[in-house]
């Protein structure tokens, strides 16, 4: 299957070795995702494999673009939301990201699966003390249990 993404050109890719050098290293990084994911049966299965991996590598700091988010390793919110979107859409699974900029400065996906939409929130899940342990507190939830004005006040 061909997977295609685009890279934000920054100013420190102005120089085209420079670009497909961060290319390079993108497709390398997606591929490494996209053995795991592939491995997986169900879509199920796919998605909490998309959560688990992105919680194993990203530290939740500064990254926003793909290549933050890849190859440094680093993503807040929209980072997050990027690449599970990204992720998602190659593993054939629908989902569309959401963003609440006005009052909570947050961005979160929404994901169908058998029919339904669940909030999935990467960066809520994200194990920020660094004990190494995955959390499914805004893994797959309905809008009636996601509470922004919570998840917001935990950011504080």
């Amino acid at each position: 299957m061909n997977r295609y993404c685009l890279v934000r050109i920054f100013v420190w890719f102005a120089k085209g070795e420079d670009r497909q050098a961060a290319n390079t290293l993108i497709e390398q990084k997606l591929a490494e995702y996209y053995e795991e994911i592939d491995a997986c049966g169900s879509d199920e299965e796919k998605v909490r494999k998309i959560h688990d991996l992105m919680l194993e590598k990203i530290d939740s700091v500064s990254g926003v673009t793909i290549y933050d988010v890849l190859v440094k390793e680093e993503a807040q919110c929209e980072g997050y939301v990027e690449l599970f979107q990204m992720l998602a859409t190659g593993a054939g699974i629908s989902s569309f990201i959401v963003t609440d900029y006005d009052t909570y400065n947050h961005a979160w996906n929404m994901v169908n699966l058998n029919g339904s939409w669940y909030i999935m929130d990467v960066t809520g899940d994200d194990p920020v003390n660094g004990d190494g342990s995955l959390y499914y507190t805004f893994y797959m939830v309905s809008a009636a249990e996601y509470d922004i004005d919570d998840y917001a006040l935990n950011l504080l």
